[in-house]
């Protein structure tokens, strides 16, 4: 298992044992508004907003930022682009505080988007096409759910999951992807691509036999589940009771300890 991966699962025990300590709540006051915030443009996001959702476009008008949500809500937030990041999270004194707002919904745009950062967030919705030359990085802890409604043409995308989110990515084109999860997350992938590498630690699910593929690397440590289509080679290492299921004819390199299983799927 990869040194990276081990921290994921760190971070992932962390998360948990987090949600299990007493913070006092803040319910929203039913007041809602929506708020236009003055930014300039980024190509990072940082969201740390317990119930949020986050509506992103990407396109060349001006960057723009609405917040709709409730008044008491809004006032314990940073609303703020700092060196190319626009970041959305609890005041410092506010940290501890366990959220319940009415509604709380977030629209944005930029120009580009280089790198995501998602944090009790309930959902990151990509509305428009997503596009970039360089690499887009997703990172998600929690429930977080990741949906990319359109087409994603990158040369590399790069999206970790710690916790039980869910990514959603049916019309991919991504030169090379790499997709990790320490916990029970799922993605749901279709489009095509040249090389992946996918890493499981626990029970998560990958699905990508609609992913089309020249060359994957297939990491699982525990009773993860990953399928995937190749046409060239797989590399398959499983620690566990994990499985892999695949479409292709590719060459099978393989090391297995438990009751882990590698097998064709029609």
């Amino acid at each position: 298992m990869s040194k990276k991966l081990s921290f994921i699962i760190l971070g992932s025990i962390l998360l948990l044992a987090q949600g299990c300590i007493f913070f006092p709540a803040v319910k929203g006051d039913g007041n809602v508004t929506t708020h236009t915030i003055d930014i300039s443009d980024y190509d990072q996001i940082s969201v740390d907003a317990s119930a949020a959702v986050f509506n992103y476009t990407q396109e060349e008008s001006a960057p723009a930022l609405t917040v709709t949500v409730d008044q008491n809500i809004y006032d314990l937030f940073d609303f703020k682009t700092d060196d190319n990041k626009l970041v959305i999270r609890p005041k410092r004194e506010n940290k501890t505080l366990r959220l319940r707002p009415t509604q709380f919904t977030i629209t944005s745009n930029s120009r580009q988007l280089k790198k995501v950062d998602l944090a009790g967030a309930e959902k990151f919705n990509v509305n428009s096409k997503l596009s970039s030359n360089d690499k887009i990085k997703f990172n998600l802890a929690g429930n977080v759910m990741l949906h990319m409604k359109d087409t994603v043409t990158v040369n590399q995308l790069e999206v970790s999951i710690a916790g039980s989110g869910t990514v959603d990515a049916l019309t991919l084109y991504a030169k090379e992807f790499k997709g990790e999860i320490a916990g029970s997350g799922t993605f749901n992938l279709a489009g095509t691509g040249e090389r992946a590498a996918f890493e499981i630690a626990g029970s998560g699910k990958i699905h990508a036999l609609n992913f089309l593929l020249s060359d994957v690397s297939c990491e699982i440590a525990g009773s993860g589940l990953l399928e995937t289509h190749a046409t060239n080679n797989i590399y398959a290492e499983i620690a566990g009771s994990g499985n892999i299921r695949y479409k292709g004819d590719p060459s099978i390199k393989e090391e297995r300890a438990g009751l882990g299983s590698i097998k064709k799927v029609d």
